[in-house]
């Protein structure tokens, strides 16, 4: 008989630090209008030099699948913004220490659809595009940074 064993490839061309990040983000309008859409608020655990998996709760209610946390009174339907073909975005990235922020656009590369509980969860794998030079060195510098720290909670 034999054993089998589960193999993981690692396929990322990037390094990537697990560091929690609060995030809030908006998608660009995918119907050409100039307007974005409201804010939601997300997390990001899995980072590097060249985007994030970002990670919000969503709801299900009627049959359709909301965002839970946005702002205002009505929810934004997810449905829209999964089968957009270019799904743009706009994230502002709360840096710690001293809660820096960072503001960048970037593109939803892949998605994941998952439920622990009663909870429903998107994952959302965002490569980020056309960033400004100084922010970029701000962000490469954090990134700098969280490595010792990241390497020491992996002993």
């Amino acid at each position: 008989m034999r054993n089998w064993q589960r193999v993981s490839i690692e396929r990322r061309a990037f390094i990537h630090l697990k560091v929690p990040l609060s995030i809030d983000f908006r998608f660009m309008s995918a119907w050409h209008q100039r307007q974005a859409t409201k804010i939601i608020k997300g997390k990001a655990y899995d980072v590097s030099k060249e985007g994030l998996c970002l990670e919000t709760e969503i709801d299900m209610r009627d049959g359709s699948l909301e965002f839970r946390e946005t702002e205002g009174e009505e929810k934004l339907k997810l449905l829209p913004y999964l089968v957009s073909t270019d799904k743009k975005m706009k994230l502002e990235l709360h840096l710690p220490p001293g809660k820096r922020r960072l503001v960048v656009r970037g593109r939803a590369v892949w998605y994941e659809l998952n439920s622990e509980r009663s909870l429903s969860k998107l994952k959302m794998g965002v490569l980020f595009r056309d960033m400004p030079g100084e922010t970029l060195d701000k962000w490469v510098e954090y990134m700098e940074t969280q490595i010792p720290s990241t390497l020491d909670n992996n002993d």
